[in-house]
């Protein structure tokens, strides 16, 4: 009985951990920038692969774990929509851990959780986190790079 309070006790504390950092308070850029990393990953999910160059730099080099290499805007487009054709994002989940801004560039760093379904029907759930770096262009915020790494699992 002791060990199953103390794993409640210790799952509690977890949520409460889990809540706090969910509930920080962006300013206006932090905002701004959440809106475009969330816009994106909604566009993929709907299998539009358009922001790839309406919301990234010309010179963006984005490195994906799928990759061995950071690929460019004309590389990762191809890519995108081969993944496209081929796999479809049933339901993602994105957690903010922190966002760095100073007056033209911005750094996010959040995790993420994935279900895909294959063009064979197998579903796959995925864990990752992903490190986002956005500059200023105009009056909006776009992607100048990125690296996003599967979390292993146990």
């Amino acid at each position: 009985m002791k060990r199953i309070k103390s794993i409640i006790a210790v799952a509690v504390v977890a949520a409460c951990c889990v809540t706090a950092a969910s509930a920080q308070t962006w300013n206006p850029q932090q905002t701004a920038v959440w809106q475009v990393v969330q816009k994106t990953w909604e566009m993929d999910q709907k299998q539009d692969g358009s922001w790839m160059s309406s919301m990234t730099h010309a010179n963006v080099a984005g490195w994906g774990m799928q990759f061995p290499a950071p690929r460019n805007q004309q590389s990762m487009a191809r890519w995108a929509k081969f993944n496209h054709e081929s796999n479809k994002i049933l339901m993602m989940e994105l957690a903010p851990l922190s966002i760095a801004t100073s007056e033209h560039a911005a750094v996010a760093h959040y995790y993420y959780t994935t279900v895909t379904q294959g063009h064979d029907g197998k579903r796959t759930t995925e864990n990752g986190y992903c490190s986002d770096t956005l500059v200023k262009q105009g009056d909006g915020w776009v992607f100048l790079g990125w690296n996003c790494g599967e979390v292993p699992s146990k």
